[in-house]
Formats: C-alpha cells, sequence, structure tokens
C-alpha cells in the first residue's frame, strides 16, 4: 500500500466516514461530506455522529461562501444543533446542541439526508440568545 493509499483512506474515515470508493463523488461544499456517502437506513445516533462532524467541517471551512451561522434541524420532531462562527478576534467559534426545540421552518430549510435539513445565514443569531437556550449545551470550539 503505497503513501497516498494510506493518506486516501484516512481522508475518506475521517471526511466522509465510509471506505474509499473508486466512483466519484457528486460535487459538494466539504462541510457536507459526511453525508455525501451515508448509507440509507442509519441509525439515529449515527447521523447525530455526522451532524456533529460536519458542523465542525463547517466551522473551519469556509468553502468561499460569506455564512456564519448553521443550523441542522429534524423535520420530523423537535432537534435541532447549530454552528456559529466567530464573529472577533477574541471569541470562539461555538456548536449548540444537540437539543430538543424547533427553531426550523421545514418549508424554507433545505433538504440535507434522512430526516434532516439545514440553513446557513449570514447574519448569526444573538450569541447570548442561543447561550440563554442552551443553558450549558454551548461549547466553545478553538480556532485554527
Amino acid at each position: 500500500m503505497s503513501w497516498l493509499d494510506i493518506v486516501r483512506a484516512r481522508s475518506f474515515a475521517h471526511l466522509y466516514m465510509a471506505e474509499p470508493q473508486a466512483a466519484p463523488l457528486p460535487p459538494h461544499p466539504v462541510w457536507q461530506s459526511p453525508f455525501v456517502l451515508a448509507p440509507a437506513g442509519e441509525t439515529w445516533e449515527a447521523l447525530v455522529t455526522r451532524v456533529t462532524l460536519a458542523g465542525e467541517l463547517w466551522l473551519v471551512n469556509y468553502d468561499l461562501r460569506p455564512y456564519n451561522e448553521l443550523i441542522v434541524a429534524r423535520v420530523d420532531e423537535p432537534w435541532f444543533m447549530a454552528f456559529q462562527r466567530a464573529e472577533r478576534p477574541d471569541e470562539g467559534h461555538i456548536a449548540i446542541g444537540p437539543m430538543a426545540h424547533r427553531v426550523l421552518d421545514p418549508a424554507t430549510a433545505t433538504p440535507l439526508v434522512g430526516p434532516l435539513v439545514y440553513r446557513e445565514a449570514e447574519r448569526s443569531t444573538g450569541r447570548e440568545l442561543w447561550r440563554r437556550l442552551a443553558t450549558g449545551r454551548v461549547r466553545t470550539v478553538a480556532r485554527h
């Protein structure tokens, strides 16, 4: 096995949470990588792990897009996770959730995979509002 094969296998394992495939992948933003090869009928716990990785990727990889907030939610029940980029140099990124609240209207959100939808926004929801809603479920993510 060559060094390139090892790097490719590890990249697939981290970004796509899957084994490397020879078939070309559909175009997608980097943060959506965990969902591209997600198997149908995957457990809810596995999907939550994918959402967490997707949010972490979204926080550190801008994909040349202007968004400062990402919210991923379920359409069929109250559940969401939100990710907010730091707005000032003295702040860290924040990840909120998972929490049992309805924060997105499924009719105006973009489908992601299975029961999940998402919304990206250029203007972030107030950090203090998220902190009050989360009551201890907000974690600051170090900037890279």
